[in-house]
């Protein structure tokens, strides 16, 4: 029964850890497309963490593992956000390219 038991903790501090991660993900995100700024999302996510780390939350268990998780959102965020940002084209160069179709 012992077994069952850290079994059960270990389960849930790693799903626990990796939604918590998942939801300050998210959080940066929304944050940084609302500052119209998507490539500042994963600087917001790491000053968070960085700043969590500062606080007394660096010593549980619980934390460090969402940190961990959180750090490799982080890198993830970086690729992303660099190429979510190169699909978007300029609206003006939209624009000319279309007044150029017609015109040809």
């Amino acid at each position: 029964m012992p077994m069952l038991k850290i079994l059960a903790v270990a389960l849930g501090l790693t799903l626990g850890s990796l939604a918590v991660a998942t939801l300050l993900t998210l959080l940066a995100w929304q944050i940084a497309t609302r500052l119209h700024h998507p490539r500042w999302s994963w600087v917001l996510l790491l000053s968070g963490i960085g700043g969590a780390w500062l606080t007394s939350l660096g010593h549980s268990e619980f934390f460090k593992m969402a940190a961990v998780f959180g750090l490799v959102a982080s890198g993830l965020l970086y690729f992303v956000s660099a190429s979510a940002e190169s699909d978007e084209r300029p609206k003006e160069d939209l624009d000319r390219s279309i007044t150029s179709r017609r015109s040809a």
